[in-house]
């Protein structure tokens, strides 16, 4: 159960990552508004956000499929748990 939790986590670590590297390139708070920030980092890290969100939905269809019942249910479960 340990190992789920912690392989579960990680799921949405990647683009977390992104955005705190955007984040990271925005303007200073002296040079810019927060919402001029978060404009910059959004259409900075947008696309790739969407690209590891989809690699996500096809490795879960993909483990979906798969004939380990436990790794088929992970892949269910999680990609469930992520939509909602």
């Amino acid at each position: 159960m340990s190992l789920f939790l912690h392989a579960f986590s990680g799921i949405g670590i990647d683009d977390m990552f992104l955005l705190m590297s955007s984040m990271a390139d925005a303007p200073s708070l002296t040079d810019a508004s927060i919402i001029q920030r978060m404009k910059f980092m959004f259409k900075r890290s947008g696309i790739a956000v969407s690209i590891t969100s989809i690699t996500d939905l096809v490795a879960f269809t993909i483990g979906a499929t798969s004939l380990f019942i436990s790794i088929r249910t992970f892949c269910i479960y999680t990609g469930n748990y992520k939509r909602n």
